[in-house]
């Protein structure tokens, strides 16, 4: 015992190397901004740092009041909520009584159901005893932290943080054993022939369906080992990060306190998510055997879990054309965005086709458009905004806190005032900048403005020094990346407009980003699913190997959205799973999808290229090798080279941002992603390629997906694919969700639907239905008292999608999950689309592939390119 109290104890010395040495760092710094904050002197009252040097404090005194504050609230609130699983252990109790009564079923029922109420009280229990230990591990690395370790205690951490670390481990391993022995009940279950297989949901057969995914090691003893290893590399990772640069040293000095806030949070997850996760299934386990959700009942909940399709839904007939159209649709050559607006530019003369496309970015002064503004006019100028600043600042921070940056999030910076300017050039926004290039996009605007034979000529207003990683035009141009374009370049921009020379964009490009271009070309016409065929067949080999032996040594990347964590709406969940899916990709690792809030991911949608399965969920060693970057970007980014070679077999990630750029700058990522011809190689809409290797719609959510082509076409007769204009306006009216949009816009909103059906030339009449997702139900009503509303030509969805399935009570999440989804889809099939500020629209028309995007918010309507991921 004492020598694996030891190796408890030597494993987290690892992980406090860099925190011990952290303290006289800082002190020796020559950086003011850390100098200063140095130290300090003194005890920290209610802090007990046995063995360190309390005399010589180097870190300030608030930051510490507010991690116990921390600790005290978190460790409270979850308290809370293991107390709060007795609630549905009484529920489930009921449903198995009144089962008993009246249900053949009662004896599978009670299968299903009543190991897990024995499990969920023993694991609860087990998490409020180590919660103390939790607490330990974050204030002892607190003492790291603030004081240098006195004089003979270098043996400190092994004798007072090992027997800590040992019971979360202990516990990992109890709560693996625990979820192995639930996976082997349900597949006896599973198992049932005869009337008895009619007793067993849909929900039980998705819910076991797919990969085990082990914790890392194999048996109890290399689990548990393996698991002082994890707790070590949670407490450390936090606390390296400040190496990495001044920036993260000077933040750390000042809001150190936020590190131990990560630390706490993923022990603290740990302990808690093995219950959570079971009483969640019990719940929803409940709904399925009793009350107004069983399999007769012939409720939308009940459809869905026990996988019945309804009547009404759909007829066969109707399910196999939407089912059949669906890739191909998305697979379909699309119309170059606005393919009608150049229509009046056409004088039927090829040679006199001509444009010039003036680039500028957010991070263009306001002053220089101006001054473009007055110089320029007619239709054969397009003034084109990029997104510029490093890979953090082109994403945008503060998007929802109000205040100026709020404005430069999500939207153009300057595009939407000069559409409003009326001064009849041409405007446009390209959302991102992560794939293929700025000539890719002034390509296909300059060809649906003026015709595929056009001209073009580029001036580049895109200040250098704020545009880092561009690739410079002469490159893009001259290594034939954009296939087709006649491109010439202006290499005076600033001397023919008679502005400043450092107002225009003239770095000259090194060898490297020449022979990133060139390369580049090579996959022009190659679809990004060959490209993955190799990655394809290596992730078949990894299932196979993982359902012949669970322990099989086979590298995996887990997105995990677990019951009751935080996990983001539809766009925000889609953004995590393909930035989590490229770095599996990039990092040879199979990718899996660990997804059950508010229901198992495959519910909806099911594998389409790869098994993307996870069966019964993570296990409790698993969870210690959970890394979250919810919101946290800047994170993300430091710790990539560690993720791109974490040392465990099993990694899982949760996080909700696009953050692809990220991974092609990643110095240890980059020649696996040139390999792939990503980013300047990219195919447009690279984010729908990727969804379509992962996804296709489940029998359920082909069904929502029906009825909602049948509701939007009127008549009985379902809206054809590119048959509509969708809208989507969110306000942020449900629940706690971020303020974005009010009811006074929806006729800007309008407005700027009835510019896109004229630029594409279709039918002003309700033969041409626009399609209103909202979340706001005031807004809803407003719009039907329009003009186009009372004809009939503005159509809204049915309110039981009105849901952020993130942000509602479990109930209206269920009644609504797979209409949502089905909007979702629905919202990219559109002809054209007019996005809000929010990832709902946007990543709709994405993995839709919408020829034609208009951001309204703002009153300017302006183009939108959606092609560069």
């Amino acid at each position: 015992a004492a020598a694996v109290l030891w190796l408890a104890g030597a494993a987290l010395v690892a992980g406090a190397d860099a925190a011990l040495a952290d303290c006289a760092a800082r002190a020796l710094s020559s950086e003011p901004s850390v100098v200063e904050g140095s130290s300090k002197g003194g005890a920290l009252p209610g802090l007990q740092c046995i063995g360190f040097a309390e005399d010589r404090r180097c870190c300030e005194e608030l930051p510490v009041h507010k991690v116990k504050a921390f600790l005290q609230y978190a460790v409270n609130h979850d308290k809370e909520h293991l107390a709060s699983f007795d609630v549905v252990l009484a529920g489930a109790e009921q449903a198995l009584a009144a089962a008993s009564v009246s249900d053949e079923c009662s004896d599978v029922a009670e299968a299903m159901l009543r190991p897990r109420l024995e499990v969920v009280p023993m694991l609860a229990q087990r998490a409020l005893e180590s919660l103390e230990s939790v607490e330990h591990l974050v204030l002892s690395s607190l003492c790291s932290y603030c004081f240098p370790e006195g004089e003979g205690e270098s043996l400190r951490i092994t004798k007072h943080d090992g027997p800590a670390a040992r019971q979360l481990s202990s516990f990992a391993v109890t709560a693996q054993a625990t979820h192995r022995m639930l996976r082997e009940a349900d597949l006896a279950t599973l198992a049932l022939e005869g009337e008895a297989k009619r007793c067993v949901p849909q929900y039980l057969v998705d819910l076991q369906s797919g990969s085990v995914v082990g914790g890392g090691a194999s048996g109890d003893a290399d689990a548990f080992q393996a698991s002082v290893e994890a707790v070590a590399r949670l407490r450390r990772w936090p606390l390296d990060r400040r190496r990495l640069s001044a920036s993260f040293r000077a933040e750390a000095a000042e809001h150190f306190e936020e590190d131990f806030f990560e630390f706490a949070e993923r022990l603290l997850a740990a302990l808690v998510g093995p219950a959570a996760r079971i009483a969640h299934q019990i719940q929803l386990l409940s709904l399925a055997v009793g009350g107004r959700d069983h399999r007769a009942s012939g409720h939308s909940v009940a459809r869905l879990l026990w996988g019945v399709a309804s009547s009404s839904e759909a007829s066969p007939s109707g399910l196999a054309e939407d089912v059949s159209t669906l890739h191909a649709s998305a697979a379909a050559p699309q119309a170059p965005a606005g393919a009608r607006g150049g229509a009046a530019d056409d004088d039927g003369d090829a040679g006199s086709r001509f444009g010039m496309v003036v680039l500028i970015s957010n991070q263009t002064e306001l002053d220089i458009v101006h001054e473009l503004l007055s110089r320029l006019q007619g239709p054969r100028t397009l003034i084109l905004e990029d997104v510029c600043g490093d890979a953090l600042e082109a994403l945008g921070s503060g998007c929802h806190g109000g205040g100026p940056q709020q404005s430069r999030c999500l939207a153009p910076a300057h595009a939407a005032w000069i559409a409003r300017q009326g001064s009849g050039v041409r405007v446009a926004w390209r959302r991102h900048g992560s794939t293929r290039s700025i000539g890719h996009t002034a390509w296909a605007f300059a060809a649906s403005f003026w015709g595929e034979g056009c001209s073009v000529w580029l001036a580049d207003f895109r200040p250098e020094k704020a545009c880092p990683g561009v690739q410079p035009l002469a490159d893009v141009l001259g290594g034939g990346v954009v296939p087709g374009a006649r491109l010439q370049l202006v290499k005076e921009p600033a001397r023919l407009l008679g502005l400043p020379k450092e107002a225009v964009f003239a770095r000259v490009s090194g060898e490297d980003e020449q022979a990133d271009a060139g390369a580049a070309s090579t996959f022009a016409d190659q679809s990004f699913a060959t490209r993955l065929a190799e990655y394809i067949d290596f992730h078949h080999r990894g299932v196979a190997a993982l359902a012949s032996d669970p322990d099989a040594d086979v590298p995996v990347l887990v997105y995990s959205c677990q019951p009751y964590a935080q996990c983001g709406g539809q766009g925000d969940r889609l953004n995590g799973i393909v930035t989590a899916f490229l770095l599996a990709i990039l990092t040879r690792r199979v990718f899996l999808i660990d997804s059950e809030s508010p229901l198992p991911l495959q519910m909806l949608l099911v594998p389409r290229l790869v098994d993307w399965r996870v069966r019964g969920g993570l296990p409790a060693t698993a969870l210690l090798r959970q890394h979250h970057y919810h919101d946290k970007r800047r994170q993300f980014e430091a710790d990539l080279g560690k993720l791109a070679s974490y040392p465990d077999k099993t990694l899982v990630l949760t996080m909700n941002y696009r953050m692809l750029r990220v991974l092609f700058e990643s110095s240890a990522l980059r020649p696996e992603a040139a390999a792939l011809g990503l980013p300047l190689g990219s195919p447009p809409f690279l984010v729908a390629e990727l969804f379509d290797a992962l996804f296709e719609p489940g029998p359920a959510l082909a069904a929502a997906l029906a009825v909602g082509r049948l509701a939007l076409g009127g008549g009985g007769a379902a809206v054809a694919d590119r048959g509509f204009v969708a809208v989507h306006l969110r306000t942020g009216d449900i629940s706690w969700d971020h303020a974005r949009h009010g009811k006074s816009e929806l006729a800007a909103f309008l407005a700027c639907a009835r510019q896109a059906e004229a630029d594409l030339g279709l039918a002003p009449g309700p033969e041409t239905p626009w399609l209103l997702a909202t979340d706001s139900a005031e807004v809803a009503e407003a719009a039907l008292a329009t003009p186009e509303g009372l004809q009939g030509k503005l159509r809204v969805p049915d309110p039981s999608g009105r849901i952020h399935i993130d942000r509602l009570e479990m109930g209206q999440v269920l009644e609504g999950a797979a209409a949502n989804y089905a909007e979702w889809l629905l919202f990219g099939r559109a002809a054209a689309v007019v996005l809000s500020r929010s990832f709902f629209g946007e990543t709709a028309a994405e993995v839709g592939r919408v020829p034609a995007a208009y951001f309204a918010p703002n009153g300017g309507c302006v183009r939108t390119d959606l092609s560069s991921s």
